[in-house]
């Protein structure tokens, strides 16, 4: 669990536990290797760590936010309500689960 109280998500590193910074990590690592070859993400990119939702994720200054989904780097979104992030990936699928 985080030591992070608030409903804002941070990027105060001595706010993540250590599962938290564990995944962070692996996040970053998979950042390293998909950087050159995505086309988001581009400049401004900061890790984040929403206490609300118990998620990792990175976001540029335009907003785009990038998760870890099955050790891969996918580009999210973000839910307004819970401010979950997940990738676009994981809102295709529930989607054609529900047709």
């Amino acid at each position: 669990m985080s030591k992070f109280h608030s409903t804002r998500p941070t990027s105060d590193l001595s706010q993540f536990d250590d599962a938290v910074l564990d995944e962070a990590i692996a996040l970053l690592r998979a950042y390293q290797l998909e950087r050159r070859r995505k086309n988001y993400l581009q400049s401004g990119v900061r890790l984040y760590f929403s206490a609300l939702s118990g998620m990792v994720y990175l976001a540029d200054a335009a907003h785009n936010v990038a998760v870890l989904e099955a050790g891969e780097l996918k580009l999210g979104l973000v839910c307004r309500r819970c401010a979950a992030k997940r990738s676009n990936q994981t809102r295709t699928k529930r989607r054609s689960k529900a047709s």
